[in-house]
């Protein structure tokens, strides 16, 4: 099958695709949302696709957060693609919007606890307050909220309106504006939600309505004919559908600005540090160098535990699929020629004969689920032994503690006996053969009705493809969990082992630094300093 890949990180807005390996074509029109948030051109993405893929039928391999991967599968899902036509896979998983804004708080706690001579976190802080002390706007009109009264994990500002009116001076980008209609406010629904429909920082996508049980069906009519084509009506105002909003618009760009930010600060210390080394390397030479070298291998480890704290999620190997397809074939192509049986000592014989069979092709199968796991075993030994190689590191290391778990023995239990007991019987009359009608006698006297028994090999077939499909399934995720049991276990072992040759070349590197004099001294610890706030600001933006 045919694949196509997409790659989108809404903490920096990037958005890579590729079908079947290769970028997209040029003037195609994946290019136009490259920079866009997912969710103004989600919905275009199975038309998008078929296009660049000429029809369905392929994988499509996600990495993103799991929010987003929904939102992915909700979009195939409307416009009528089912997984018969494309096969959706959660290939590589970010940290989610809350996860993310966790980490932005540690961070923010760690430049407190952490203070560095170079860089003013009381200016930057002064700098930044909208961005980081404001709460999240939450606009109602025509009702009364209570902000304790919405999402606990969220800081949300509560702005209670009457009228739009009184938001004429007010910024509503990327603010979600929650409609309480009632028998009261009905009387001003058409002007306030007009008026909003007029401004340029509101989409139909941040507005919500919340309707009493006593208006009905009308009041959703309603606001259809003002011009809102998807009414996004809710129960409360901690529903989902608002929790969404605010996860996919005000939480990403909060997180997107703030990573601006802090790599803005990362690219002006970072010059002034550039240019301070470069004097202080005129003296002590030989110490810088090694203080140098030194950093070029902390920055190799760290990239390749990268690699293993980032590796994607394994897919279902299709050369498991392909096994039990296989499989199933052989079951189903037995006899192909052959529609039924009428001899019941011949039936007898043929069963036996098929659930030998039967057992011959699992076995076979077996033997390919077998080779196959254990070949992909070695295949990721391979690859994290490549990553930590990647590293430079002169020494090799065994991870011979870490073992592919066997795969449990799986069998097909007898099945002569249940199809023997898939037949159809009746009574009819004995029917003569051709000679019997040509000599019979003139006047024949009345036949007494016999059973006749008939076993039908199309039954026979799906019946022992019934019995063998759920063995061969369970030996299938059986192997694939165990594949991912083992590349987990496997980028554990490894990451342990990348976390001790960096503590003890930070220790190296401290006592080669221990030999510069106090001015250096200073200047080293601002370097190390940088490379910590980059390391955390890369986790934050890629992981």
């Amino acid at each position: 099958m045919v694949k196509a890949e997409l790659f989108y990180n809404p903490y920096l807005l990037e958005t890579e695709v590729r079908f079947n390996g290769n970028p997209p074509r040029i003037n195609s029109l994946v290019e136009k949302y490259q920079k866009e948030k997912l969710q103004t051109w989600v919905n275009k993405i199975p038309s998008i696709f078929y296009d660049e893929m000429n029809g369905y039928n392929f994988e499509l391999d996600f990495t993103g957060t799991e929010m987003d991967f929904e939102e992915l599968k909700k979009s195939f899902l409307q416009a009528g693609v089912g997984k018969d036509l494309v096969q959706l896979f959660h290939k590589g998983n970010l940290d989610s919007r809350q996860e993310k804004s966790h980490s932005i708080d540690e961070f923010l706690q760690w430049l407190d606890d952490t203070p560095n001579r170079k860089f003013d976190l009381h200016s930057f802080r002064d700098r930044n307050k909208e961005l980081f002390d404001s709460a999240y706007s939450f606009v109602v009109i025509g009702g009364l909220v209570n902000p304790d009264s919405i999402f606990a994990d969220i800081d949300i500002s509560v702005e209670n309106v009457e009228s739009v009116d009184e938001l004429h001076k007010t910024d509503l980008h990327s603010t979600p504006v929650l409609f309480y209609i009632d028998r009261k406010t009905t009387s001003t629904l058409q002007y306030n939600l007009l008026e909003l429909l007029k401004r340029d920082d509101i989409t139909q996508d941040q507005l919500f309505f919340m309707i009493s049980p006593t208006l009905g069906e009308k009041a959703e009519r309603d606001i259809r004919d003002l011009g809102v084509k998807k009414p996004q009506v809710v129960t409360s105002v901690d529903d989902p559908l608002i929790f969404r909003y605010f996860e996919l618009f005000p939480i990403s760009e909060y997180i997107y600005d703030s990573i601006n930010v802090f790599r803005t600060q990362a690219d002006e210390l970072g010059a002034i540090l550039e240019e301070e080394n470069k004097q202080s390397e005129i003296t002590n030479r030989d110490i810088h160098e090694k203080i140098k070298e030194l950093d070029g291998i902390l920055t190799n480890l760290k990239i390749a535990n990268d690699h293993f704290f980032n590796r994607e999620n394994l897919d279902l190997p299709l050369d498991l699929i392909r096994a039990k397809s296989y499989l199933i074939d052989n079951i189903n192509q037995w006899k192909i020629k052959k529609t039924k049986i009428a001899d019941v000592a011949e039936a007898r014989s043929l069963a036996y004969e098929f659930e030998s069979e039967v057992f011959r092709f699992f076995d076979d199968f077996k033997h390919s689920v077998n080779q196959f796991y254990f070949m992909q075993c070695a295949t990721l030994l391979t690859l994290c032994d490549e990553w930590y190689k990647s590293a430079q590191i002169k020494e090799d290391y065994n991870v011979k503690e870490i073992v592919a778990s066997e795969l449990t023995e799986h069998s097909v239990h007898r099945i002569a006996d249940e199809l023997l007991n898939i037949k159809e019987e009746q009574y009819v009359i004995p029917k003569n053969d051709f000679f019997g009608k040509l000599f019979k006698a003139s006047e024949e006297s009345p036949q007494e009705p016999v059973l006749e028994t008939i076993y039908y090999y199309e039954n026979w077939r799906s019946h022992a493809a019934s019995v063998v499909g759920p063995v061969a399934d369970d030996m299938i995720n059986e192997a694939y969990y165990n594949l991912q049991k083992y590349f987990s276990e496997l980028s554990d072992c490894y990451m342990e082992q990348i976390a001790v040759l960096l503590q003890e070349v930070t220790e190296e590197k401290e006592l080669v630094s221990s030999q510069l004099t106090e001015d250096e001294k200073l200047l080293q610890a601002d370097n190390d300093w940088h490379t910590t706030f980059c390391d955390k600001l890369q986790d934050i933006a890629r992981s």
